[in-house]
């Protein structure tokens, strides 16, 4: 009989074996008898916390999609014990129809039908409860086609006066689009540029009137005469398509606008100009008498 501990690969323990001798030639034993013991394993020591990180190659990070089609925003992270993974809106507004909640838990955001108001930046928030959490801003582009509108259908200037003329429009659309001013010339139109006779300026913030992805277009006609009365065209194109805005300029027999002279016809500063004559007068006739 021999006996003899054995390391046991599959389980790091020793096991115990008991065999007995078959005959005097044969150097092979049979087992007729086994014994294990096994000691007590030491337990793993805990797992140690680990605050999230966002695993940016598995996370959105800009997105173009046209009006009316779906977004997938996903986003995931890392972390001990495994983060929570929420969707909220960075401007602080709620997730767009049918979601209509402020925030949502889930890996994967889906947003279908989309509208142009949908666009913006989309935050994903991984939390553990281990600080710091972390956060990552998805950014969500909504192409759609250009939309004009004018901020005024008629204006009236007098002709003639050195009296100039603004006539505005806002348009929209992304990629932005190129704006253009044109005038109706019956069976056409002409294309309006920067000259001595047009300014053209593109506003990009206008007080708090205009919302994502709106211009505040303008055009100022120069000193108007009989000619510039008629149908002005304010155009936004982008590869989508185009759209317009008409406005009519009519003429008045008196000026129109912010920067008319005060009723009477004295335009602003005139009046040092009236004075001085009169000033050199009344030395004349001092030097007379």
């Amino acid at each position: 009989m021999a006996e003899g501990p054995l390391p046991c690969a599959t389980c790091g323990r020793y096991c115990g074996s008991l065999w007995q001798a078959q005959g005097h030639q044969s150097p092979e034993y049979d087992p007729v008898e086994l014994v294990a013991s096994f000691d007590s394993l030491a337990s793993p020591p805990p797992m140690r916390e680990v605050p999230p990180t966002v695993i940016q190659g598995k996370t959105t990070q800009t997105l173009n999609i046209q009006e009316g089609g779906t977004a997938v925003l996903t986003c995931d992270a890392t972390g001990y014990p495994m983060p929570n993974i929420t969707w909220v809106r960075a401007n602080g507004a709620a997730l767009p129809d049918p979601i209509n909640k402020f925030s949502i838990k889930t890996k994967m955001l889906r947003l279908e039908n989309l509208k142009r108001e949908d666009r913006g930046v989309y935050r994903c928030l991984a939390d553990n409860n281990v600080r710091p959490p972390a956060t990552y801003d998805a950014t969500l582009y909504v192409d759609f086609r250009p939309h004009a509108r004018y901020v005024q259908s008629t204006y009236g200037q007098a002709q003639n006066r050195l009296f100039d003329l603004t006539i505005e429009c806002i348009v929209s659309g992304f990629p932005a689009p190129d704006l253009k001013w044109y005038k109706r010339n019956g069976v056409g139109k002409d294309l309006i540029t920067d000259d001595e006779k047009h300014v053209i300026h593109a506003l990009l913030n206008h007080g708090q009137t205009l919302s994502i992805s709106e211009v505040w277009y303008q055009l100022t006609i120069i000193n108007v005469q009989a000619n510039d009365y008629g149908e002005y065209l304010c155009e936004g194109e982008n590869r989508l398509g185009f759209h317009e805005a008409s406005v009519i300029v009519y003429e008045t027999s008196e000026c129109q606008g912010p920067n008319c002279p005060p009723e009477g016809g004295v335009v602003a500063g005139a009046t040092a100009l009236v004075a001085m004559p009169t000033l050199l007068l009344f030395l004349a006739a001092l030097q007379l008498s």
